[in-house]
């Protein structure tokens, strides 16, 4: 992986770790072990890069990141969207915030 998406997809799995960590403090203010249990991480496939959520041992795709251009997609487990762009990894934050939820990707309009 090129040290530019490296970098860039660093950046992207700390900011969706800090929107997943702050959901689950809006939701649930007593249980603290949530938060411990709480893992964003992302697997390297030859084109896309599946990144994922995870909670007491419940894994969802957040999104998918193609690895030749940047576009962020939505995406199934298996496979993104192929009309799923929802942003550029190497927008940066301002692009995250308008386009994403803690759950991931939001839809298109």
């Amino acid at each position: 992986m090129e040290q530019k998406l490296e970098q860039a997809l660093t950046e992207f799995v700390a900011w969706v770790h800090t929107q997943k960590d702050a959901w689950i403090t809006a939701c649930d203010t007593k249980n603290t072990e949530r938060h411990d249990n709480l893992q964003v991480g992302y697997d390297v496939g030859p084109k896309y890069i599946r990144i994922w959520t995870e909670t007491w041992g419940s894994k969802s795709v957040y999104c998918f990141l193609n690895s030749q251009n940047g576009d962020l997609l939505k995406g199934s487990w298996s496979a993104p969207v192929k009309n799923g762009v929802r942003g550029n990894i190497y927008n940066g934050l301002q692009e995250w915030k308008a386009k994403f939820y803690w759950h991931g990707p939001k839809s298109l309009r």
